[in-house]
């Protein structure tokens, strides 16, 4: 039984929690079509059905007089963590916020050293958990009932099927429209590799004609992908920023700022990395990293290859390789990978 609920909001990149009577949102879009979406939940049922079906990037928390929720998108945008102390729960996005000193769970840290991330709703303290992509945690204030519920879960509805390239073509163009229609005239940056991922995204984007395409690569100067990311650059005329990786230009970078990022990107769930972070703060620093840009990085291609279906502890059935990669992989690595995107505004 929950008797007092102690809540503490302070994410610190680009976006900002915003508050609307007991609801509070952090999103980056428009606050105010989640605070009306969010006004209907009454009951653990309303919340899973108004979960189900509203989209987007967000995490909220609804503190009323009856009941508390708090929630997060079905990709885990913007972390939340909880921890029960006999009657009382403690709600965060920021784990240090509460606690000083930290006692880790061995087990999880077993788990972490694998796959660089933490597994379930596990984090690396003991009785601290986070909530899962796709899920929500309830309080009835009346009972003190406490519920923990999956609203999403990343398994397939239909039979699988194999989709001939046509049918894959058209499914790609139609959701790179939508997304550039989503970035109107912001400059979209793309991290150029020599890997199909990178590439497919350059390609496309050139097919419907988006404008202000910023691209850079880095690594050292005769790496394989540095000479592919050169041509694909040079044949697809694209603004093109190479930044080679030194020792000297490593150990200049693993400063205070590197630190700081580190720190507050890792929610004790997931090894934040490093390797665009020399680049994007180079080019920051030298004035050549577009204002207001909008990313479009190559990860999460390869899932669609079946690259990770041999990683560590995902099961042999598909549909459970999906939840296991997406749920854990997906939204807790990759999510916090790209993090270091939003660091760099």
């Amino acid at each position: 039984m929950i008797k007092q609920i102690e809540i503490k909001l302070n994410y610190s990149f680009l976006y900002k929690w915003k508050e609307c009577g007991d609801i509070s949102v952090i999103t980056n879009a428009d606050p105010g079509v989640y605070f009306q979406i969010f006004s209907t939940v009454v009951s653990p049922l309303s919340a899973g059905s108004v979960l189900e079906v509203v989209a987007g990037n967000f995490a909220v928390v609804i503190n009323s007089n009856d009941y508390f929720l708090a929630a997060v998108d079905r990709i885990r945008s913007f972390p939340l963590f909880y921890k029960i102390e006999d009657q009382k729960i403690l709600v965060t996005d920021n784990i240090s916020s509460f606690e000083k000193e930290f006692i880790f769970n061995e087990a999880a840290e077993d788990v972490f050293g694998k796959i660089f991330c933490t597994e379930g709703n596990n984090t690396l303290l003991q009785n601290w958990k986070q909530i899962q992509p796709g899920e929500f945690i309830f309080i009835n204030k009346l009972t003190g009932d406490f519920l923990v519920s999956r609203y999403f879960i990343f398994r397939s509805k239909l039979p699988t099927r194999k989709i001939n390239r046509v049918e894959l073509r058209e499914l790609f163009l139609n959701v790179f429209r939508s997304i550039i229609d989503t970035i109107g005239s912001k400059p979209i940056v793309v991290p150029l590799s020599g890997g199909y991922d990178s590439r497919c995204i350059i390609a496309i984007l050139k097919e419907l004609n988006a404008k202000n395409i910023f691209v850079y690569t880095y690594g050292t100067k005769d790496s394989f992908e540095k000479k592919i990311a050169q041509k694909v650059a040079q044949q697809l005329n694209l603004d093109w920023h190479f930044v080679e990786y030194t020792d000297e230009l490593q150990d200049s970078f693993f400063t205070e700022k590197w630190k700081e990022f580190s720190y507050k990107n890792h929610h004790f769930t997931s090894l934040p990395i490093e390797q665009d972070f020399f680049a994007l703060l180079y080019l920051q620093e030298n004035k050549l990293l577009p204002e207001g840009g909008v990313v479009l990085s190559g990860y999460l291609g390869d899932y669609f290859a079946g690259h990770y279906s041999k990683f560590v502890n995902v099961p042999d059935d598909e549909n459970d390789q999906m939840e296991y990669l997406y749920a854990n992989r997906a939204g807790k690595f990759i999510v916090n990978s790209i993090r270091l995107y939003e660091y760099f505004g």
